[in-house]
Formats: C-alpha cells, sequence, structure tokens
C-alpha cells in the first residue's frame, strides 16, 4: 500500500506543501518554511513574520534546517514517497483531464 499521510510539521505553512529546502526563521516563533516561500512572503513584508503577523523592527532573516530536512528526506525513503508520487501522476496522466495532466507532466518533469 503506497498511501501514507505526511507528517504536518513537513508541510510548510504557507504552501501547506511537504518542504524541499526547509528553513527556520530567526525569531521566537520556531517556525520552519520553504525557503522560497518564506523569501517571497519576506520580499513583500521583511519585518513580520508571516505566521504569527508580529512585526519586528529589523528586517528577519532566516537559515537552514538541516535536522528537519534530514527527517524528511528519511521519511520519504522510507515510505516510498517518490515512488508513491511517481505512480500518482502516472494514474493522472492516463486518466486525468486535459488539466489534470498537464499537471501531472509538468510535476514528473520536475521530480
Amino acid at each position: 500500500d503506497n498511501h501514507f499521510e505526511v507528517p504536518e510539521y513537513f508541510k510548510c505553512p504557507l504552501s501547506l506543501e511537504i518542504m524541499e529546502d526547509p528553513v527556520t526563521l530567526c525569531t521566537g516563533s520556531g517556525h520552519s518554511f520553504e525557503r522560497s516561500w518564506l523569501q517571497k512572503a519576506l520580499d513583500r513584508n521583511p519585518f513580520q513574520d508571516p505566521i504569527t503577523n508580529i512585526r519586528y523592527e529589523h528586517k528577519l532573516t532566516f537559515g537552514p534546517n538541516r535536522s528537519l530536512k534530514a527527517a524528511i528526506e528519511d521519511w520519504k525513503q522510507k515510505t516510498n514517497y517518490h515512488s508513491a508520487l511517481i505512480d500518482s501522476h502516472v494514474q493522472r496522466l492516463r486518466f486525468g483531464t486535459a488539466i489534470a495532466k498537464e499537471e501531472a507532466a509538468d510535476a514528473l518533469w520536475n521530480l
């Protein structure tokens, strides 16, 4: 059975997708985000935590969350995540709507 539940803390709170490059915001909140999503949020509001909405007097910075990245990679290996993901996209290519097929092809291309 390739069905599995992605742990919530593996998902970026902004994109709601599993993180590939998790970073931690250097505030007291301790939240982790997908790097690209946090960068977009800080480009819009460089002084504001995108989750707590707390404004700071300085521009916010972030750094890599290596332990979370390792945990996600370990989980992916143990759950055959990539195999299940590929199977899901192939099913969409075979049986999906035109839009679903296009999205699946793009997703497979980007793996």
